[in-house]
């Protein structure tokens, strides 16, 4: 077999790599000399939803290619795959003068994983003639692990091609260097905003955060737990002044070491359920904001009460908290909130609710309006230069954030409970809600 030579300063695929092939000789007539060229490599397992790094952490480049590596490369695209599962991929070879049924073996030996050793082999259909293009499919024996972690490494890929009259010929075809496999849950790949959209970067620092908040949590504990845990974790920062849209949700932990940092509940949420997407988390990951009308205060509605205002006699509506100067009472200052933001996950044949910058999980929705001291309609005081609750509508029993306890709330139905740490969580700026 001949493989045409090239030099390179670049000792690796990003050339075509090729190396003098060693024929074996078995007593049969010799076939014409084939000749082979690494075109591409081709990671067919990969999720292949990974977009290049931005210049910041709330920006992205383009998507990486689907062929991870073609000839004329300088690199090799990193790729993204489902934790505990195979990689394959498909080697692309160039070929000239290879008989029908020959027999093309291509394997490929990582240096420190033997979850990226991959083999594969494929049969030569008809007669090649001239240069033409042939895709030889390789998988993994063992499956990746189950972590969540970044494996780096380089492959050294060989050749063997066994002719038709038992003529075997094998080949080094070159190494790989800095193969990157980002491991993540699952493969499914979300239509979710830009702000969202897995990087490099995005998956470390969603590493660092969901591994920091699960602890010793097992991987294997219920979905919903690990969520949990992670909303725990976020919504001990709460400022409602501090506001982050979808991109720059990224950097809502680098507000918790500074004065007046935090963020909104919103802002949790958003973050939260950015870091639940680009790790591939399995289950349905939403975010809505709910708050009460009048006519029905125990019952959550969808959006805020901002859109649009609700007034009656001059008063507006609001969820007052316990920022309020009265702990919600008439005559109190301050602690308004037009909705509620809410992280909502379905996972393992259940629905759960968890309101941002708090410490619950919710399995019903109605529930989420017990962060609240109460519904109250309130008076701009243009003196004090805040609202000043004038009407209690509803109070939800002061707060259930009060009681610090687990229990259920007094609005549930059989079955249904708010969960929460016995220990309030206390963030810069003391208790949320």
């Amino acid at each position: 077999m001949r493989v045409p030579h090239f030099s390179s300063k670049i000792s690796w695929i990003s050339t075509i790599l090729v190396a003098l092939f060693t024929q074996v000789s078995h007593g049969f007539e010799a076939s014409p000399v084939p000749e082979v060229s690494f075109e591409a490599l081709d990671f067919t397992s990969n999720v292949h939803n990974l977009y290049q790094n931005g210049s910041r952490l709330s920006q992205h480049g383009e998507k990486y290619p689907d062929i991870e590596w073609r000839r004329g490369y300088d690199a090799v695209a990193p790729i993204m795959h489902a934790a505990d599962k195979p990689v394959k991929a498909d080697v692309l070879l160039q070929l000239r003068g290879v008989r029908p049924g020959a027999k093309l073996a291509v394997s490929g030996e990582s240096e420190t994983y033997l979850t990226l050793d991959l083999k594969g082999e494929t049969t030569v259909g008809s007669f090649i003639e001239e240069n033409e293009i042939i895709r030889v499919p390789v998988a993994a024996d063992k499956n990746l692990a189950k972590g969540l972690k970044k494996m780096q490494d380089r492959i050294r890929w060989k050749l063997e091609l066994t002719q038709p009259t038992g003529e075997r010929s094998e080949a080094d075809l070159g190494v790989t260097p800095g193969v990157a496999c980002y491991l993540v849950f699952t493969d499914v790949v979300r239509q979710s905003p830009e702000g969202y959209f897995p990087t490099p970067a995005r998956i470390e620092h969603a590493y660092n955060r969901f591994n920091s908040a699960v602890g010793s949590l097992e991987l294997q504990s219920p979905w919903k737990d690990q969520v949990h845990s992670l909303s725990k974790q976020v919504g001990r920062y709460y400022n409602p002044v501090n506001h982050f849209e979808d991109d720059d949700c990224w950097f809502v932990p680098g507000t918790w070491g500074v004065r007046g940092g935090g963020a909104s509940c919103i802002s949790i949420v958003r973050y939260c359920r950015a870091v639940l997407e680009v790790l591939g988390y399995p289950g349905t990951i939403r975010m809505d904001a709910v708050y009460a009308r009048p006519e029905s205060p125990t019952m959550a509605a969808l959006g805020g009460i901002d859109s649009p205002d609700i007034y009656k006699n001059g008063l507006k509506l609001f969820l007052v908290d316990n920022r309020n100067t009265a702990n919600g009472s008439v005559g109190g200052y301050g602690g308004m909130n037009n909705y509620e933001g809410v992280l909502i996950y379905t996972g393992e044949g259940s629905t759960v609710y968890y309101p941002g910058g708090t410490q619950y999980m919710y399995t019903n929705i109605n529930q989420v309006l017990g962060v609240f001291r109460a519904l109250v309609w309130a008076r701009w005081d243009s003196r004090a230069q805040n609202w000043q609750v004038a009407q209690i509508v509803h109070a939800y029993q002061g707060g259930v954030r009060s009681y610090g306890r687990v229990g259920s709330y007094p609005y549930s139905r059989a079955g249904e409970s708010g969960v929460y740490d016995e220990m309030p969580r206390y963030g810069l700026f003391g208790r949320r809600r």
